[in-house]
């Protein structure tokens, strides 16, 4: 049996002002037997407590309209206080690259106290360009390894790690027409910026 999977982009990375909400626009799920959604989430601010950005998947079993839609999944992400640093690679990291250079590693550690790694937020001067990485070790010489190649050069200074993120996977069930992403930033009245993107995966053919 041969699976035809497509994946892609349902919105790019996106600021969401504190107190802000947003959501993914209406993902076209009619002509997929299986359907997988990912939410990625970085803090933007530096040294602001946050506690919590709420994300909402709702999902309809209707091929249009505005009414019956229903949450599927309901879940708070972003706890903690941002370390931002700047990269100081001069004058940038290029892609391809797993060590980055930053003024301080504080707030940064291959092994959370709960036993899981730490995901970090690379934001870019230009969002869209932004990444999700995991540090797998952090250098007594103020560098940051992360477990993978990084896709894209980021310019000194203006390119900042920030040490809070999140990124969840979920699967539709079968049958749902269309799904949509709600990030509701207003969950603390009180907390930082944040950046959201979201994408998709289908199975479109079963042969």
């Amino acid at each position: 049996m041969a699976l035809t999977i497509t994946g892609s982009e349902v919105c790019a990375w996106t600021a969401v002002a504190q107190n802000a909400v947003t959501d993914s626009g209406v993902i076209d799920l009619s002509g997929s037997y299986a359907s997988h959604l990912t939410i990625d989430l970085g803090t933007t601010e530096d040294g602001v407590v946050h506690n919590g950005t709420r994300v909402v998947v709702e999902v309809c079993l209707h091929a249009s309209g505005t009414e019956f839609w229903s949450p599927l999944l309901d879940y708070v992400a972003l706890y903690g206080t941002a370390n931002g640093e700047a990269v100081t690679d001069d004058p940038s990291i290029a892609a391809g690259q797993v060590e980055v250079a930053v003024a301080s590693t504080t707030g940064y550690t291959p092994a959370l106290a709960d036993g899981g790694s730490q995901l970090v937020f690379l934001k870019d001067a230009t969002l869209g360009n932004s990444e999700l990485c995991r540090v797998v070790k952090v250098a007594s010489d103020s560098k940051i390894e992360v477990d993978q190649l990084l896709a894209r050069t980021h310019v000194k200074t203006t390119s900042i790690f920030y040490s809070v993120a999140d990124s969840k996977t979920i699967a539709i069930p079968f049958g749902i027409l269309r799904a949509k992403v709600l990030i509701d930033n207003a969950y603390d009245i009180n907390g930082a910026t944040i950046a959201a993107r979201v994408h998709k995966t289908i199975t479109t053919a079963l042969t």
